[in-house]
C-alpha cells in the first residue's frame, strides 16, 4: 500500500493519506534533490552513529547515541514520504505531514546548526583545556549530535514546512508541583496543548509525552493519551497531569530538581483519531 498527498481546503497543512495506488506525491515547494540530499545526509549520520555507538566505552554516551539513532530513523522515515525517489523505505505507518514554511526561522536555525556542526568538529573549544576526561567527551559529542538531530527537524519544518509526530500537538508545561497524597506523593502539572499544527478536528490522540533537558534528551516519559475534542488553533489544558514520585528513581528526582527554564517537553504522536471518523498512525 502506498500513499498520495490531498490538501485540505480549510488550511494550508498537507496531509499524506492511505492509498491502494497512487505513488507518494511531492510538494511542489519541495525540490525532489533537496529531499534526495536530506536521505543522503540521514543516512551517513544512521552510518555514523553505529560507529559512535561501538567505539563509545563510556555507558552513559552509548545511551545517547542509541537514542539519537532511533530519532534519526524516525525522522527518516517521515521525510521518505516526501519522496517519490525512495518508495522502497516508505512505510504504511508513517504519515508525512507539510505546514507552510518560516524562512526567517529557517536562516536562524541554520545559524545554529552551523555553530553546532563547528562544536561538534571541535567539541574541546566549548570547555576549558583539561577540564573534560575522555569518558565526558563522549558524552558532550553524544550530547551535542543529539541536539543537532532534533534541531535539524525544525529547521526541515522552518524552511520547507515537514512536519514531525512532535510537530503535531505542542505541549507547554505550568504550574510543576509536588502534591501529597494518601498513597505517598506525586510530582504534578498542567499541560497547555497548541494545536495550530493539527489539520483537522481530532477526538483522541495517543503517544508518549516527553520531559527533556534543554538539549532535548529525554529525562522522563510515558504513554499519554488525550480524549477530547480539539479543533486546529485553539489550544487547551490538561490539569494534573504527573506520577508517583520516588525519589531513588533518577528521572523522578532529575523533574523534581529541575527548574522548568531546565525542562522542555514534547509529544511523540503515534495515532491521531479524527472527527471526520479518519485515523492516522506514525512510526513510534
Amino acid at each position: 500500500m502506498r500513499k498520495t498527498c490531498s490538501r485540505q481546503a480549510a488550511g494550508s497543512v498537507l496531509v499524506f493519506a492511505l492509498s491502494a495506488s497512487a505513488p507518494p506525491a511531492l510538494a511542489q515547494n519541495i525540490d525532489p534533490e533537496v529531499v534526495e540530499e536530506e536521505l543522503e545526509r540521514l543516512d551517513k549520520q544512521i552510518k555514523d552513529s553505529k560507529k559512535h555507538y561501538d567505539e563509545a566505552s563510556s555507558a552513559e554516551a552509548k545511551k545517547l547515541i542509541n537514542a539519537d539513532y532511533k530519532m534519526l530513523q524516525k525522522i527518516r522515515q517521515v521525510v521518505a514520504q516526501v519522496s517519490p525517489l525512495d518508495e522502497s523505505s516508505a512505510d504504511d505507518s508513517t504519515v508525512g505531514e507539510l505546514a507552510e514554511p518560516d524562512a526567517s526561522r529557517a536562516g536562524d536555525l541554520e545559524m545554529e546548526l552551523a555553530d553546532l556542526d563547528e562544536q561538534i568538529r571541535d567539541p574541546k573549544r566549548a570547555v576549558p583545556p583539561g577540564a573534560t576526561s575522555e569518558e565526558e567527551l563522549e558524552v558532550l559529542l553524544a550530547t551535542l549530535r543529539a541536539r543537532r538531530t532534533l534541531l535539524r527537524t525544525d529547521y526541515l519544518k522552518a524552511k520547507y514546512g515537514i512536519l514531525f509526530p512532535w510537530h503535531l500537538l505542542r505541549p507547554q508545561m505550568k504550574n510543576i508541583r509536588l502534591v501529597e497524597q494518601r498513597n505517598g506523593r506525586s510530582i504534578q502539572w498542567d499541560l497547555e496543548w497548541d494545536t495550530s499544527n493539527l489539520p483537522k478536528p481530532a477526538s483522541a490522540v495517543r503517544g508518549t509525552f516527553v520531559i527533556a533537558d534543554r538539549d532535548g534528551q529525554a529525562k522522563w516519559q510515558h504513554f499519554h493519551r488525550v480524549d477530547k475534542q480539539m479543533t486546529p488553533g485553539e489550544a487547551f489544558t490538561d490539569s494534573g497531569v504527573g506520577f508517583k514520585y520516588d525519589p531513588l528513581v533518577d528521572s523522578h528526582a532529575w523533574v523534581r530538581n529541575s527548574s522548568t527554564d531546565e525542562m522542555t517537553a514534547r509529544f511523540e504522536v503515534w495515532s491521531i483519531q479524527y472527527m471526520d471518523g479518519t485515523r492516522q498512525d506514525y512510526l513510534h
